[in-house]
């Protein structure tokens, strides 16, 4: 996490995964949420630095989501073990439930919260 806080500017953050980024941030996020293989308590802190350095709240949310839900090794060992129409239905279903949860949370997040979450990633990046 320290490595990518130095690594990757803000401005390249901000373009990649920023309020602006549309459907191509979606695509970084959940490609970067599948190719994860660490515990769940280890993806907070990449959250909050994606958050920090200007990722909108819904590719977070996506980031987060695809990580705890379709992680591409559990998707092998679910062809192996249940079959292709099982991971295949599994993996359908959890894309859309992802996308749903992302935007949901995002459109009732009040204009107080969005302004709590820029103040506490101000303070972050001090």
């Amino acid at each position: 996490v320290g490595l990518m806080d130095v690594w990757i500017e803000s401005d390249k953050m901000i373009k990649m995964m920023g309020d602006r980024s549309g459907l191509s941030g979606m695509g970084i996020s959940l490609l970067l949420g599948m190719l994860t293989a660490v515990p769940v308590y280890a993806l907070l802190p990449i959250a909050g630095l994606l958050l920090k350095k200007g990722g909108c709240i819904s590719n977070v949310l996506i980031f987060l989501c695809s990580s705890v839900s379709i992680r591409i090794p559990l998707l092998l060992f679910e062809i192996s073990s249940l079959g292709i129409r099982f991971a295949a239905c599994r993996f359908v279903l959890n894309l859309a439930v992802v996308f749903v949860i992302s935007f949901l949370v995002e459109r009732l997040l009040s204009e107080r919260d969005w302004q709590d979450i820029r103040r506490r990633n101000q303070i972050n990046q001090v």
